[in-house]
């Protein structure tokens, strides 16, 4: 599950502004979109799962919300270029 544009809406209700509007002041503060902060975010929580735990990856994945270890694999290489599996052997 890649967060989506639910994920920021429910996000941007949370902090009682419209999607608009947040995704404008993490453009100015941070100069990414909410969709790249919160994936810079998981990624960080992910390969620290990955480095410090013996969880499988599979166990890993549907922690953090994904729907399959298949959608998780894909998001991780998407954004690290190898596979929570290299990664954890080649870290």
């Amino acid at each position: 599950r890649e967060p989506n544009v639910q994920t920021i809406k429910k996000i941007a209700d949370v902090l009682n502004v419209s999607p608009r509007y947040l995704a404008q002041v993490c453009k100015k503060i941070a100069n990414k979109s909410p969709k790249q902060i919160i994936d810079d975010y998981l990624i960080a929580a992910i390969r620290q799962q990955l480095l410090s735990t013996t969880k499988s990856i599979q166990e890993i994945a549907f922690e953090y919300g994904f729907s399959s270890q298949s959608h998780f694999n894909k998001f991780f290489k998407k954004s690290m270029g190898c596979t929570p599996m290299q990664f954890r052997k080649n870290s």
